[in-house]
């Protein structure tokens, strides 16, 4: 299972904490026993959950839920930068790169009793390409890009013939793999949530609006003996705010955070706080049917962006717990361009251009927390270069589907998460058929640079024509970079395991434990 060592490591240190650091937690000087551990753990997210299929959502909530329930067929480590083995041993390309052969493990069940081979990793790499308007899954980058063909040459060997050398095929491999039998028997709403992961999704403990549950899956082909917990509960609150203050009152036990209560959450006692290096970039972005602005018009975009002043966010909106940026791609993405010019801070020039274009009317929409207070800051700088700025706070539940139906706002507030192979983020956010392209950006001259990156023999030449798009994005902005952020995770002090990702969707709950007292 991906992570183990760095997990087992981070839960041995924080056990050592727990044991000896804290006296008032009777027992955990025993924290070897299983029947210290308590049976269910809870955390909370601010919206129900939007699917438990794996590609049903691109959301936080169902990557978080589907990293438990799922196994990916090659892992990312965002520790080292390396791609790694998980239900694929080994993989192996031809010289030319347009042929990629991956070896499966022989030993792995999905939750239903089907047992794994190459027509489950053929079947969902085809599927999520060719079927998702169909199916109601998130079409893949790779499999609607890249594939030639998808050759299965035994029960455990698969073979990718692309239509053109990919040097980085095997990054767009970290994809989690159907039970081809579960979906053709129980169709896609049952059978696209039956995993190989350590954890079931359990519909027994979930009521919509209320709360979803993963449960154990003591026939895990990993084994159980890491994973204490029989039952991770994610309670449903309205805004972060009240996931916060569920945190404090031990309503529930862990979650992330937003950089604005990160001083509450700090400052209590019986809490504690893990941060890392995040590859979220927040950004804003542009709705290019609005009626009030033609953000078709480049000029129009960086005007807006001119009149934004990107420390004031950092401070008001992240508590300077974030970095200024200029490029989409954090410095955690590969092949981050560290000296990517963006538009720079113009408020004169900004407000000109604006007028002389006859823009003077806009709608901010926005979700809770750090992007409802940037929200307040750009709107302020707009106002400032003569824009009547209207605020309209959307509920995460219905974010995603809002953004996408491109009414009623002008500019939204919201964050990528960045991680693995080069194009991804891209081609999601900015390629006119990207899964999360929800402004509805379409260019054919950024999308002749997306291909001339892909379309490169070899890794040099991929990183530095990627260098060229970067900095074709940071002038053009087709949505503009405001900051990068710091992840940040509140637990309750006898609570350990888990892996804190880069992002919220690289997250990994399914160590988390908790001592009972």
């Amino acid at each position: 299972m991906k992570k183990i060592m760095i997990l087992l490591l981070s839960t041995i240190l924080i056990f050592t904490v727990c044991a000896c650091g804290n006296s008032g937690n009777s027992g955990a000087g025993e924290a070897g026993t299983e029947g210290n551990y308590a049976e269910w753990v809870y955390s909370a997210t601010p919206g129900d959950l939007d699917s438990a299929d794996p590609y049903g959502s691109t959301s936080a909530r169902t990557e978080w839920l589907t990293n438990m329930t799922f196994n990916t067929l090659v892992y990312y480590n965002e520790e080292t930068g390396e791609v790694e083995p998980e239900l694929a041993t080994k993989w192996d390309s031809n010289e030319a790169k347009d042929e990629w052969t991956f070896w499966l493990r022989d030993d792995v069940y999905f939750h239903n009793g089907d047992h794994l081979t190459a027509e489950d990793v053929r079947f969902t790499y085809l599927h999520t390409a060719n079927l998702g308007n169909e199916v109601n899954v998130v079409k893949t980058f790779a499999a609607g890009a890249y594939a030639e063909s998808v050759e299965v040459l035994d029960d455990y060997t698969i073979k990718f013939v692309l239509k053109q050398p990919r040097p980085d095929f095997h990054m767009y491999m970290e994809m989690k793999v159907y039970s081809k039998n579960a979906i053709e028997t129980l169709g896609q709403v049952d059978g696209g949530v039956i995993g190989t992961g350590p954890y079931y999704f359990d519909r027994d403990n979930t009521t919509s609006g209320q709360i979803y549950t993963v449960s154990r899956f003591d026939e895990y082909w990993g084994g159980i003996e890491n994973y204490k917990t029989k039952h991770i509960g994610f309670k449903v609150y309205g805004d972060w705010n009240g996931v916060v203050a569920a945190l404090q009152s031990g309503d529930i036990d862990f979650t992330t955070l937003q950089s604005i209560h990160y001083n509450t959450v700090k400052n209590d006692p019986n809490l504690t706080i893990e941060e890392k290096v995040g590859c979220s970039s927040y950004y804003m972005g542009y709705n290019y049917t609005s009626k009030n602005a033609d953000m078709n018009d480049v000029e129009i975009r960086q005007a807006l962006a001119q009149c934004i002043n990107k420390d004031d966010l950092t401070i008001v909106a992240w508590e300077n717990l974030a970095i200024k940026s200029d490029n989409f791609c954090p410095p955690t993405g590969v092949g981050h361009l560290p000296d990517v010019k963006g538009v720079e801070y113009n408020p004169e020039q900004g407000m000109k251009t604006l007028q002389e274009k006859g823009v003077n009317n806009l709608t901010i929409i926005y979700t809770s927390g750090a992007p409802a207070i940037a929200a307040e800051a750009i709107q302020a700088s707009l106002s400032q270069a003569g824009i009547k700025v209207n605020l309209r706070q959307i509920d995460t539940t219905n974010w995603a589907a809002f953004k996408a139906a491109r009414e009623g706002y002008d500019l939204f507030v919201d964050y990528g998460s960045y991680r693995g192979a080069l194009l991804y983020n891209f081609n999601r956010f900015l390629h006119r058929n990207g899964s999360v392209n929800f402004g509805g950006f379409v260019s054919d001259e950024y999308e002749a640079l997306q291909n001339n990156v892909a379309s490169q023999k070899e890794w040099e030449d991929m990183l530095k024509e990627f260098g060229v798009l970067q900095q074709w994005v940071a002038e053009n902005v087709p949505l503009f970079p405001l900051v990068y952020t710091n992840q940040l995770l509140g637990k309750n002090i006898n609570v350990s395991g888990g892996y804190l990702g880069s992002s919220n969707n690289s997250c990994d709950w399914s160590t988390i434990c908790k001592i009972e007292k």
